[in-house]
């Protein structure tokens, strides 16, 4: 059997993830390969200004979509304020109604108004007694 990892389909060791296939363990050399390509260093520059270029813009408009968003806020914030002040007021209001509520008024202008019309009504009926008594029918 060999000192790798048996699978099935014949393979007898394990392929390695990235690179070439693993040398055997007796060969103590690295073999390194350098390709010589066309390498062209003005290519390179002009591209890495052209990503500059990018850079520059892509941070213009992170600044003004910044500056944008903190405009919003200053506005959301004033805006908040506002409402504050108005539920304050609202709450002022409010339990100044509900200190009134808690007084007897209501019921005192329900009694005053209910004598009123008593009142009004007696006199009607000692006016009506009147004629009658005096023959104005």
């Amino acid at each position: 059997m060999s000192a790798g990892f048996p699978s099935r389909g014949g393979l007898s060791s394990r392929q390695p993830l990235f690179g070439a296939p693993p040398e055997p363990a007796s060969s103590s050399s690295v073999q390194v390969s350098v390709q010589q390509s066309e390498f062209n260093l003005d290519d390179e520059v002009m591209g890495l200004r052209g990503q500059m270029a990018q850079l520059k813009t892509m941070s213009q408009q992170i600044g003004e979509s910044s500056r944008e968003n903190s405009a919003i806020l200053a506005g959301l914030e004033e805006t908040m304020e506002k409402a504050r002040l108005a539920l304050k007021k609202s709450m002022k209001r409010m339990n100044k109604a509900y200190e009134q509520s808690k007084s007897n008024h209501l019921l005192y202008l329900v009694l005053f108004s209910l004598a009123t019309l008593f009142g009004l009504y007696f006199f009607a009926k000692v006016v009506a007694t009147i004629r009658w008594l005096l023959g104005y029918h």
